[in-house]
């Protein structure tokens, strides 16, 4: 809502409050604009007074709305009352106003999570039936089988290496976005940030750099995070970032970058969605590579790219990266097989178990210790 016509208007003033502005309140939504009036000043004898003046001022004027009789039967109610009261009034009808508003919002988001999650149960039946056809392709067509299992198979990790390796990726003189050179540090951190701020698009050959530094530490991981609280007093918990660069870079400047005594997990959900998912994983491997012992990174099922297919993540891959698109989005791919499933934090007296989705009373642990998680594109 625009207050900007309001936003100037002093206590002492009131009563050459314009007509014409006036007139303009009935274009948005009234209890909230008198609401409005009344909060924006403190005192409360100050905002009784403001209110008593717009209601002399405004009753006048609601007369000629014959077809608002809403708006004038509240006014015209208002008007016989003493300031004080009147205040109150509004008060307790704005609060009702925004109490339904809320109801709504909560309604809204419900709806939404039940069309989320029905999508991509629908997408996991899906590639249910597409495992169960691979398996039994010998009963199907040659010509369907072989499609199938292309599909299905996994760029061999050499291959992989080979045609993302950033030796062989030259930078053009005329690119103008930020260049790393030499090892990946914190400054290369806050650099990164600052070039994405300005909506800068990483050259393919950093990009290749950075995640081939990431894979090599995510290899080395278990397939869980282990964090011990007694050394580290604090930890945030991030989940489903989206894309949301805005969001990240929020998160990092209320709560400080991720450092050895300012440690986060990452719950999975990078990308998808948002317009930055390049850049929020980016973030994110560099923060691992420069802090790996303070930065926690959980797999989510959007680090699947069956899912990212259709939710906007390669979409957004192909469009700042076509001319690389295929071995970009395998590497992503590989990166996204490394990341460890769950977190576990022992906190002392507290352990807590951190993993996206949440998990079955049928699930083991130990099982899940075991697995050799980059064989599974998705958990």
């Amino acid at each position: 809502m625009n207050y900007s016509k309001f936003a100037q208007v002093r206590i002492d003033c009131c009563a050459v409050f314009s007509k014409a502005a006036v007139a303009y309140l009935f274009f948005m939504p009234f209890i909230e604009l008198i609401f409005y009036a009344i909060n924006k000043h403190d005192e409360k004898v100050k905002a009784a007074k403001y209110t008593a003046v717009c209601l002399e001022i405004i009753v006048p004027e609601v007369a000629k709305l014959s077809d608002q009789p809403d708006k004038l039967k509240m006014v015209t109610r208002l008007s016989t009352l003493s300031a004080d009261k009147s205040a109150s009034k509004i008060q307790a009808a704005f609060r009702n106003h925004q109490a339904r508003l809320k109801l709504k919002k909560q309604a809204a988001w419900q709806i939404h999570e039940k069309l989320e999650y029905s999508s991509e149960q629908t997408e996991a039946k899906l590639k249910d039936m597409f495992e169960k056809l691979l398996k039994s392709s010998d009963l199907l067509s040659p010509s369907v089988a072989k499609l199938l299992q292309k599909a299905g198979l996994p760029v061999e990790e050499k291959e992989l290496l080979r045609l993302t390796n950033p030796a062989s990726i030259s930078v053009q003189a005329n690119y103008q976005g930020l260049r790393i050179e030499g090892p990946i540090t914190r400054k290369t951190f806050v650099d990164l940030i600052e070039a994405f701020q300005h909506g800068e698009v990483l050259h393919v050959k950093y990009v290749y750099e950075i995640l081939h530094q990431a894979r090599a530490i995510l290899k080395n991981l278990p397939n869980f995070n282990g964090i011990n609280l007694s050394i580290l007093h604090h930890i945030y918990i991030i989940g489903d970032l989206h894309g949301q660069l805005a969001d990240l870079l929020h998160i990092f400047n209320a709560n400080g970058l991720p450092a050895i005594d300012n440690p986060y997990i990452f719950n999975g959900d990078f990308v998808d969605r948002g317009s930055n998912s390049v850049e929020v994983i980016l973030l994110l491997m560099v923060a691992l590579i420069v802090n790996p012992t303070s930065v926690f990174l959980n797999r989510g099922n959007h680090e699947d790219i069956m899912v990212t297919s259709h939710y906007g993540f390669q979409k957004e891959v192909y469009k700042k990266y076509p001319t690389y698109k295929t071995p970009v989005l395998d590497l992503f791919k590989d990166i996204f097989s490394w990341l460890p499933i769950y977190s576990y934090v022992d906190a002392g007296k507290s352990k807590l178990f951190i993993v996206h989705g949440g998990i079955s009373d049928r699930i083991d642990i130990n099982k899940i210790n075991t697995l050799t998680r980059n064989q599974f594109m998705d958990v």
